[in-house]
């Protein structure tokens, strides 16, 4: 898989701090390298330590959240700001941040905010930014047959004719998936189980509850981890193991 993307979360709020965490534990991309309570705490690590994407609560004691935008003038990572005040967007987008997250904050809007930094980083379509977007998102088409061996799926605002020969494996990132292809991957809005029904049951299967592989790129099964020819490795889920062994036999 590609590298992970660093991050490190400022927040004075204990209840905030943990919310975040828990957020970016179920974004498979996101690397929490460091939490903290204030901005004073965090400035070694900032400075010492690369990273991709700083998350940044606004209204902090002793030390803002702009108070360390303004400090921050060289290597600064992406940021995304999180606070309780709406006042501050404005304020928060004149320091060219990436995004602005609103107390309390929803996973739907933080996942949104977060693939804006992936985005930018393996040159994916951007995901849509509100329910209107998502709403006029084309449907799906129905499975493929076995001698169409493609299938119709929402990329952004467009379709995209995706032949399933070329897909690896697809990845959940709960109300999206991403899909591996041969020569690169796509980010949908589409659940893993709606993706898995257009494709052929014959050629893809599960392995886990968040990965679905195409059975012929599967080139060796190791204990507990599938194996594709570039070495790259997948984990099966246990209460998929005893499955994978009869169909892979």
């Amino acid at each position: 898989m590609e590298k992970p993307i660093t991050c490190l979360l400022i927040d004075d709020e204990p209840l905030a701090r943990n919310l975040l965490e828990r957020f970016i534990a179920r974004v498979p991309f996101l690397n929490l390298v460091g939490t903290y309570s204030n901005a004073i705490d965090a400035m070694v690590p900032l400075y010492e330590t690369k990273l991709d994407l700083l998350f940044l609560d606004v209204q902090m004691p002793e030390v803002t959240g702009f108070n360390l935008l303004d400090m921050l003038t060289a290597h600064r990572p992406q940021v995304i700001l999180t606070t309780a005040y709406s006042q501050y967007a404005v304020s928060g987008f004149d320091y060219n941040v990436t995004d602005y997250l609103l107390k309390p904050i929803q996973f739907e809007r933080f996942l949104r905010a977060v693939h804006k930094v992936y985005a930018q980083q393996e040159n994916v379509p951007a995901l849509p930014t509100s329910s209107s977007q998502v709403a006029s998102l084309p449907q799906t088409d129905s499975p493929p047959t076995s001698t169409d061996p493609y299938i119709w799926i929402p990329v952004n605002k467009t379709r995209l004719h995706l032949n399933t020969k070329d897909i690896v494996f697809i990845e959940s990132l709960k109300d999206y998936v991403k899909i591996h292809l041969q020569s690169k991957t796509l980010v949908v809005r589409l659940a893993l189980y709606k993706i898995e029904q257009l494709l052929p049951i014959h050629q893809f299967i599960r392995i886990h509850r968040s990965f679905l592989v195409r059975r012929d790129a599967i080139s060796a099964v190791h204990g507990s981890m599938v194996e594709f020819m570039n070495k790259q490795q997948l984990p099966i889920g246990i209460s998929y193991r005893e499955s994978i062994r009869e169909k892979l036999k």
